[in-house]
């Protein structure tokens, strides 16, 4: 580790600070990186492993040493050529004649085996010398495995260097330049000497070029050659195709050391390196010559040769006698141990003592045998670390780790690293200190390595042993960053190998963060050098794991130049890296967001060229990022033609984005002046041309375009405009055109569609269009045109169509009625269903698709099971008195697991919690393992952690539970808010402070308002449901924050952006400062928005500026389908000044199925129920429809509609009288429509009901289907009527039992009928049977309401809770008297807020006396709807001014205006407190709004009376 310590202290390698930004690292700092954090590189493909032994040491600046070099100098002996080896003096070699041929007993056993080895290798080598010695004096016929040729060379060498010949005479045998450029030779080299032919055409190519490849006569003596030996193998398969590929790259060849080549050419070479470079090993050459098996191999040899003699001396020298066998301790049992002849013979044997002393139970053995066995181990740990060598010592201490003996390392001296270090001694080392020693480290640790690998008995350990000098001497080599500048290609991909395999197998987070955050720009630049896709896939895919705030932290901490690289880069690789964003996780789209928006950040001005460098993250872009792109860039070609070939993977926001972005450039210019070039290329964008801009589009620009925009997505607004446009006369639109039109005949005008339906040339294609567009959502399901449509989809044979062609009718199944559906077989009906996006069916469609599918239990198989696997998702419907019987806090307890991710009601979660509290005390880690049970807790509970340190994270743990904070524990938190305001709010979840008091939002920071409005962005419905003042608050907060008016003095486009649907709950003030034009834009966007009752009039005003629509009696009929729901915010008057050619069946269509539309939204159904004034609505709605449904003069009849035309309005809109006239036809064709409409009044139900009879039959004779089809019309039945049919199916009593307009008589008919019917008292009724009663309950009297069971009727309590029952006040007593018994919720009394919870608005029948007694907790669990059920004076009477303070907000408004009307000052006061949360002032300005409003109206009225005394 000291080494490791030492290079980190010369190579710094960065650290990611406190924000996580980090200085980015190079090549050398990631190397360092991974050794800290145990990665092990691939040092072989690095280059960085020892490849022999080092020459030389470059870093020392040595004294003269002539002496020493003289002595390490090999200087050769002059002999003969012709002479033996025998007269051939060796340097070195006497001492191997000198070795005893048997081992002396007396030498220790160690020594002796050491010495043993070290003899081995050395007669390898210099025995090996006397082989080629032979080889060159001819006194062998040559070596086996190596050609004449290459023997020819070493030998001129040899015999230059030992003086027998003239040195430069030898070199000159050794000229490869002459050799290259001689033809016979090359015919005379033998297939051996292929090594010499492939040298020449590498290295000597120009000689081998001249020589052989363009010499047509050496080609002619070559094929007679081999005509003559029949060697065609050879000619054809080698030198020939050394020529073919000489031009351009070698084929494959015998590696050679680069040192070699350069001697080679040079013509430095010596004898030695010859043989290193070019002749085999020692061990091959004896092996070659004698061979190994055995010691008789050499018998072939000729008796006396010399060769028979050499083998002799070889093997015998390694014959071993039978000492080493005899001491073999391993294998002996324990006598062997206590034999003493024994042991004195083999007492010195390597390792015996350690085996006796180290093996606790043979020690302790042998010791309880013979005690001097303990003085025989005496010391051992310290002699054995006193015999550790140099090496041994050495490689202990390198920082990477291995496993194995150590102390094998021992068994060479290591001559030449004693050598080294003597060296080192002597000279002086170039550099600082610190690294001049690590350099010179460097070299010693290579000089280890290569000993490691020559060293005996390391078979096992070896790879170990040179893994960890490896990592050792790459370590070291860190410090010169010349090697690193330039890499080979094989250490690039060896590096990111290395990296992928450590981020593919490290479980560490934050560890891969850093590697990723510091030297990403590392890895970017050897992925380009490389052109690695895999590796960029693979980096790509760990980015999109990294935190979000990791990943812009680390594309901001890179260099400019380097991201720009690696964008281009991944533009560039993108189709290879094979990105399939359809199948990518919710987070993965969220960090390629991140990703893209921090590439955009990183560059302030984006060039067109970077652009489209980025263009494949266009999918991924946000619309404040693309807003701040220059308009200049927009208009570029290329970034539009980059824009355009992504379109397809573009969101419908972007498109507007880069649509308004296009509009803010002044050189685009005013639309009709736009040329057809510019539409073409901005055509995936027209669709989303804002409508004011796209209708001044003319017919010279779209009649080129019309094909191209059938192809598109346009909705019905623009692809009207485009009929309109091109063709204004009817007479110019024939059947040739529909083919053209694509999605655009969906917006004609449905009557003029019903002739061309009929017109078999074109009706095939055109149906199939208008299913599609029905599918997609373009046109209504339901309206005018289905009329058409539907008789042309109903002659199609259902068995003979293909799954697609199926799916393409998938929006017309609702109208198509049962049977289409029912022809088709059970399992495809279910997986019509089951698609995903499926429209919704009337509960007649439903009753008999479930018949159907629930006959065949195969079909309902699979999803049996899967509502198995989620029973979970059903235990919040489990009523309280089921569940307070099934569990205990105990069992709850011990379970939690299961529990505690369960979403719970709240009467649930506090009866849980309130069963674990009392079965042991809660701590505060105990709650948040409680999970959502947590949010049970009662108010006592939460105010014993007041003063306990960790109550803010308590406070914040509560407040992000999922399904929000109740309101008497969410008044509760605020209460202690208040107290406590030293408390951080920015810890609370963006859901609970949303809901704060209007004073405590004024304390939140800027970050956490932010917060705030991307919460209400995603969740407008909560926003809708808090009380107006809050809503107007945040609303003008939001606009303070932006700032945006302060400056310019209004509202800007920008600003709109971020108000998004909050812009119409600003007061009439700010409104005023909107800029109109900037509204024009984003009208498109405003019809989604909730226009509250108290801003029409404003917005009204806004909408009719002289600059934006103008005065609604000059409208056209484009104004009015740009307004679509907008025409709402409209006042009566100006309904009805616009002109009625506009309000036409279509555009009214239009405008209705908008509206329709839009309230099924959640947004719109909250919107409807909390901020509109739904009498107000209904004279607006009559007002636009009154062209349609009323006669337009005196004279004109009254007209009667059509089904097309009830479906092109609403059945409501149309008189009783009208309705009543109907054809059959028509009035059976729309039954359906009819049971939807809730709206229908008593006459105009029971006109519909005599008529519809006709056509029903008998009553006694209605399926639950017909029942189901009539909707509301049933409560039209006389009372016999319902008493006789068969309504018994509970389905469908589920669905009468919802319905609103009952009757006392005839809930009273219906359920006695269906009692009779199903011969049930009224004691015998299952929990199922009442809860499916719904209204229908009401129609038992209050002697039979006590007479129910209490059991059953608390089992059903939860599903009647939030239904408002049309039941006398003694009817809700006596239902509140059965659940206070004890087999339901027990004496109310003991009733805790739970059970007011569930039993809702059923709370109201609760007695005066009892309301009067209830405590702080129960108040605060009776729900909202009991307190607005609950009659004025009751209110007044039963609640004390203190039983309202303790109301929650949402309770206190949930009090009436009538209700209001009955309270005394005090009960007023109390009530306004809770409102406004305890903020007096607003309550004060809340409770004088009202008589300040009637004050006014009062000086109004006698300021015009006195003006008309005086007139």
């Amino acid at each position: 580790m000291a080494l490791l310590d030492d290079v980190s202290s010369l190579v710094d390698v960065p650290q990611p600070n406190i924000r996580g930004r980090c200085s980015v690292g190079d090549l050398r700092q990631l190397i360092l990186w991974g050794i800290k954090h145990n990665v092990t590189w691939n040092t072989q493909a690095l280059g960085v492993s020892s490849q022999g032994l080092p020459s030389s040491l470059p870093f020392l600046s040595c004294p003269s040493t002539e002496g020493y070099e003289q002595r390490s100098r090999l200087t050769p002996a002059h002999s003969s050529p012709k002479t033996g080896p025998s007269s051939r003096k060796i340097p070195d070699q006497k001492h191997l004649h000198d070795l005893p041929t048997t081992p002396e007993r007396s030498q220790p056993q160690q020594g002796r085996r050491r010495e043993s080895s070290i003899q081995q290798r050395e007669m390898e080598y210099f025995t090996s010398i006397e082989i080629l010695e032979a080889a060159c004096n001819e006194s062998i016929p040559g070596l086996t495995g190596v050609s004449n040729f290459t023997v020819f060379l070493y030998c001129k060498l040899f015999e230059g260097e030992n003086g027998s010949v003239d040195p430069a005479e030898a070199h000159m045998g050794l000229d490869l330049h002459a050799t290259c450029s001689d033809a016979a030779w090359y015919l005379s080299a033998a297939e051996e000497d292929f090594l010499w032919v492939h040298v020449c055409s590498e290295y000597f190519a120009h000689e081998f070029n001249n020589t052989v490849c363009a010499n047509s006569s050496f080609w002619l003596q070559r094929a007679h050659q081999a005509a003559s030996t029949k060697d065609y193998h050879f000619f054809n398969l080698s030198i020939d195709e050394l020529c073919v590929q000489l031009p351009s790259e070698a084929i494959e060849s015998p590696v050679l050391d680069d040192d070699c080549l350069a001697q080679l050419g040079s013509g430095s070479l010596s004898a030695q390196a010859f043989r290193h470079c070019f002749l085999p090993n020692n061990s091959v050459l004896i092996s070659a010559l004698c061979g190994r098996e055995s010691p008789d191999s050499q018998q072939s040899l000729p008796e006396e040769s010399w060769a028979a003699t050499y083998c002799w001396k070889i093997l015998n020298i390694s014959h071993e006698d039978n000492f080493e066998e005899t001491c073999q301790y391993s294998a002996w049992a324990v006598h062997h141990f206590t034999n003493s002849t024994l042991l004195e013979l083999c007492g010195q044997t390597h390792g015996l003592r350690e085996y006796i002393c180290l093996n606790v139970t043979l020690y302790n053995t042998l010791s309880t045998l013979i005690p001097q066995f303990a003085d025989f181990c005496a010391d051992l740990q310290a002699e054995l670390e006193g015999r550790k060598c140099l090496l041994q010592r050495f490689f202990e201490m390198l920082p990477a780790p291995y496993e194995f003996d150590t102390s094998q390392l021992c068994v060479d001296p290591a001559p030449l690293l004693v050598e080294a270090l003597h060296k080192l001694s002597v000279c002086e080392v170039e550099g600082g200190e610190q690294e001049g020693f690590l350099v010179a480290l460097g070299y010693v640790l290579r000089v280890l390595d290569f000993m490691v690998g020559l060293s005996s008995g390391l078979d096992e350990g070896e790879r170990e042993a040179r893994q960890g000098l490896g990592q050792a001497i790459l370590l070291s080599s860190l410090l010169d960053n010349t090697p690193w500048a330039a890499l080979q290609p094989e250490a690039q991909r060896s590096i990111l190998h290395t990296v992928g395999v450590f981020l593919r197998m490290e479980q560490n987070a934050t560890l891969k963060e850093d590697l990723l955050s510091c030297f990403s720009p590392v890895l970017w630049d050897l992925i380009q050098r490389d052109d690695n896709s895999s590796a960029l896939r693979f980096l790509l895919q760990e980015y999109l794991q990294m935190p979000r705030d990791s990943i812009r932290t680390l594309v901001m901490s890179a260099e400019k130049d380097a991201v720009k690289r690696f964008i281009s880069h991944m533009h560039q690789s993108w189709d290879q890296l094979q990105v399939e964003t359809d199948q990518a996780s919710q987070k993965e789209l969220q960090a390629m967001e991140t990703m893209t928006a921090a590439f955009i950040h990183k560059f302030p001005r984006v060039t067109p060229e970077l652009f489209v460098d980025m263009s494949q993250f266009i999918p991924f872009m946000s619309v404040s990022d693309i807003m701040s792109f220059p308009a200049s860039l927009i208009v570029n070609d290329s970034v539009l033609t980059a824009i355009r070939d992504h379109s397809s993977g573009m969101k419908s926001l972007q498109k507007k984005a880069f649509v308004k972005r296009l509009l803010q450039s002044s050189v685009v210019g005013d639309v009709p002046t736009w040329p057809p070039y510019f539409l073409s290329s901005i055509l995936p964008l027209l669709p989303y041309l804002p409508v004011s801009h796209f209708q001044q589009l003319t017919t010279k620009q779209l009649t080129p375009l019309l094909e191209l925009l059938g192809n598109s997505s346009l909705d019905g607004v623009r692809g009207r405009h485009v009929l309109r446009t091109l063709f204004s006369k009817r007479n110019n639109f024939t059947r040739d055109d529909i083919p053209r039109l694509g999605v655009l005949a969906c917006y004609l005008d449905p009557g003029e569609l019903g002739s061309f339906l009929q017109d078999s040339a074109v009706s095939s294609a055109l149906w199939q269009q208008l299913a599609q567009c029905m599918s997609k959502g373009l046109v209504s399901t339901s309206g005018r045109l289905s009329s058409w449509l539907i008789p042309a989809a109903e002659a199609l044979n259902v068995s003979s169509m293909a799954p697609r062609e199926l799916s393409a009718l998938s929006g017309l199944f609702p109208q198509l009625g049962t049977s289409f559906l029912l022809s088709l077989p059970s399992q495809q009906l279910l997986e019509i269903l089951s698609q995903p996006g499926s429209h919704s069916y009337s509960p007649a469609q439903a009753f008999q698709i479930l018949y159907k599918i629930s006959q065949n239990t195969t079909a309902l198989h699979r999803d049996s099971q899967n509502i198995i696997q989620q029973v979970n998702c059903l235990l919040p419907w489990l009523p309280l008195r089921k569940l307070t019987e099934t569990l205990n806090g105990e069992t709850v307890l011990r379970d939690v697991g299961l529990y505690r991710d369960v979403r719970w009601s709240p009467q649930q979660a506090q009866l849980l919690f309130k069963k674990i509290h009392t079965f042991k005390n809660i701590t505060h880690k105990m709650v948040r393992n409680l999970g959502n049970i947590a949010s049970g807790m009662s108010c006592d509970f939460l105010r014993l952690w007041i003063n306990d340190t960790d109550f803010a994270e308590l406070l914040q743990f509560v407040s992000e539970l999922p399904g929000g904070v109740r309101p008497a524990l969410r008044k509760c938190i605020v209460e202690e808010l208040r107290k406590q305001p030293e408390l951080d709010l920015s810890a609370l979840s963006s859901e609970f402070a949303v809901t704060l008091p209007v004073t405590m939002i004024e304390d939140l920071s800027n970050v956490s308002f932010r917060a705030i409005l991307d919460h209400i962005q995603a969740h407008f419905e909560d926003f809708l449901r808090l009380p107006y003042y809050k809503q107007t608050n945040l609303a003008e907060k939001a606009v303070t924050e932006l700032g945006s008016f302060q400056a310019q003095g209004e509202i800007d486009g920008s600003t709109l952006d971020v108000l998004g649907p909050l812009l119409p709950f600003l007061d009439r003030d700010s409104l005023a400062l909107v800029d109109r034009a900037a509204v024009a834009l984003r009208l498109e966007e405003m019809r989604s928005f909730c226009l509250p009752k108290d801003t029409l009039r404003e917005m009204s005003a806004l909408l009719t500026k002289k600059d934006l629509l103008g005065e609604p009696s000059k409208w056209q009929v484009g104004d009015v389908e740009h307004l679509g729901r907008l025409v709402f915010s409209l006042s009566t008057k100006q309904l009805n000044s616009i002109p009625l050619t506009v309000l036409n069946t279509d555009t009214v269509e239009q405008v209705l199925e908008g509206q329709s539309l839009w309230e099924d939204s959640v947004v719109g159904g909250v919107c409807v129920a909390q901020c509109v004034d739904q009498q107000r609505q209904k004279l607006k709605t009559q007002s636009l429809i009154r062209g349609i449904v009323k006669a337009r003069s005196r004279r004109a009849k009254v007209p009667v509609p059509s089904c097309a035309d009830i479906r092109g309005t609403f059945p409501s809109a149309w008189t009783s009288t009208q309705l009543s006239r109907m054809s059959q036809q028509d009035l059976n064709q729309c039954v359906e429509v009819f049971a939807q409409d809730a709206s229908l009044s008593s006459e105009q139900r029971r006109a519909l009901w005599v008529k519809l009879r006709q056509s029903f039959g008998p009553v006694r004779e209605l399926g639950g289907d017909q029942v189901l089809a009539l909707g509301p019309l049933v409560t039209e039945m006389g009372d016999r009527e319902l008493h006789d049919a068969n309504l018994t199916d509970q389905g469908v009593l589920a669905h009468l039992g919802t319905l609103t307009h009952w009757s006392p008589k005839k809930m009273r008919a219906l359920i006695l009928g269906v009692m009779r019917k199903r011969k049930l008292k009224v004691e015998q009724l299952t929990a199922l049977d009442l809860a499916t009663f719904g209204h229908l309950m009401c129609g038992l009297y209050p002697s039979e309401i006590r007479r129910l069971s209490a059991y059953n009727l608390s089992l059903a309590a939860l599903f009647l809770r939030e239904t408002s029952l049309p039941c006398t006040e003694q009817q809700m007593e006596a239902l509140t008297s059965r659940l206070s018994r004890p087999e339901a919720f027990g004496p109310l009394s003991a009733w805790g807020p739970e059970v007011f919870t569930e039993i809702g608005t059923i709370a109201v029948g609760l007695e005066d006396m009892v309301l009067s007694a209830l405590v702080q907790e129960q108040v605060e669990g009776i729900s909202p709807g009991a307190i607005a059920l609950m009659s004025p004076r009751k209110m007044a009477v039963v609640f004390s001014a203190v039983q309202m303070s303790w109301l929650s907000a949402e309770q206190a408004w949930a009090v009436s205006e009538e209700q209001w009307a009955e309270l005394d000052t005090e009960q007023r006061h109390a009530v306004g407190l809770a409102r406004y949360e305890g903020d007096v002032l607003l309550e004060l300005r809340g409770r004088n709004s009202a008589p300040a409003a009637d004050s006014f109206s009062i000086r109004s009225l006698a300021l015009c009376l006195l003006l008309w005394q005086l007139i």
